[in-house]
């Protein structure tokens, strides 16, 4: 197949009111991988689950002071990943990160394995 890259997908699974040095870390996150050249980062903001703590959340709640899971998805090449997960461990008091390697099937290809 053309156009195929083999990359890493990092997810950051954080809660929406963890906070560093007083601003939302998933903005944290994000404004740190757009300084040091990351190819691009999504925010996701969960509808409902659980985690750890087995209490469910859910938009369908009257408990408003609820908080959501937020979801930092990041795809890289191995080299640029190794870079950026140090400095991303370093924000975070609690979260979660998964690694996995995927195929990229993208026009442009070049301006993401680069």
């Amino acid at each position: 197949m053309e156009n195929v890259a083999t990359m890493l997908r990092l997810r950051i699974y954080v809660n929406e009111d963890d906070h560093v040095h007083g601003a939302p870390v998933y903005h944290m996150i994000v404004e740190y991988l757009h300084g040091h050249g990351s190819a691009g980062a999504t925010v996701l903001r969960s509808v409902e689950g659980y985690g750890r703590s087995k209490i469910l959340h859910s938009e369908r709640a009257i408990d408003t002071r609820q908080t959501f899971a937020m979801v930092i998805e990041i795809i890289e090449t191995e080299q640029r990943m190794q870079t950026f997960i140090p400095a991303i461990r370093a924000m975070l008091k609690t979260g979660l990160l998964t690694l996995e390697p995927i195929d990229v099937i993208a026009n442009g290809i070049e301006t993401y394995a680069q």
